[in-house]
C-alpha cells in the first residue's frame, strides 16, 4: 500500500476519535508485525537450502 494511502488511513482514524498516541501505537505495532513476518520468511529462506543439502558433499575447487 502506498504511503499516501496510509496517511489518509491515519487521518481517518484521527477523524474517528483516535488519539495521537493510539495512532502511533497502531503504526508501531504494524511496523513490528511486518518486521516479524519478514524475519520469519528470511529465516525459512535461509534454513531451507541448508536442510535440503544436509549430507551432500560440496565439491572443493
Amino acid at each position: 500500500m502506498a504511503a499516501s494511502d496510509r496517511a489518509a488511513e491515519r487521518g481517518g482514524l484521527r477523524l474517528l476519535g483516535a488519539t495521537r498516541a493510539q495512532v502511533l501505537r497502531y503504526v508501531v505495532a504494524e511496523a513490528l508485525a511486518v518486521i516479524a513476518i519478514c524475519f520469519l520468511l528470511g529465516a525459512v529462506a535461509a534454513v531451507t537450502p541448508a536442510i535440503r543439502t544436509r549430507g551432500v558433499a560440496i565439491p572443493r575447487s
